[in-house]
């Protein structure tokens, strides 16, 4: 069932989009010096990008639980409308229990989902990740 729900989900990323050209978008330079907050921001010009996050975290019994989150950034090129489409993957385990917990979210740019230039802050849907001034994430 899981490759079930992963194959429907991929028809209807695939539905929402189409393919820009290859000179709407910039590529990775040799020797390009990262700046941060500045990077941990969205970059437009490329294609795609993606900001993970894995973790644990302890419930008031001392529980361990596995995390992960991903939001994905695809853009559409520039004479798109919307030029961004936006998906985000949310995880949460129960190691020695086998038990394992997701959601998907997928929209376009817009209200509802985005991923702003300058740091980290996005949205898709109900969830957000955005960095505190003391490179804490929200």
């Amino acid at each position: 069932m899981k490759h079930l729900v992963l194959l429907v989900l991929v028809s209807l990323w695939g539905s929402m989009i189409s393919p820009a050209p290859a000179q709407d978008f910039a590529n990775p330079q040799k020797g390009y010096e990262f700046v941060f907050p500045r990077d941990h921001g969205s970059h437009p010009d490329f294609k795609i990008e993606w900001w993970y996050i894995t973790g644990h975290l302890f419930d008031e019994e001392d529980e361990r639980f596995g995390f992960q989150a991903t939001f994905f950034r695809l853009g559409q090129g520039k004479d798109k409308n919307p030029s961004q489409v936006y998906m985000a993957h949310m995880g949460l385990s129960r190691p020695g229990e086998d038990r394992f917990f997701h959601e998907e979210r997928l929209n376009r740019e817009g209200w509802d989902a985005f991923s702003k230039e300058g740091d980290m802050d996005m949205r898709n849907g109900d969830w957000t990740l955005k960095r505190n001034q003391d490179d804490t994430m929200l």
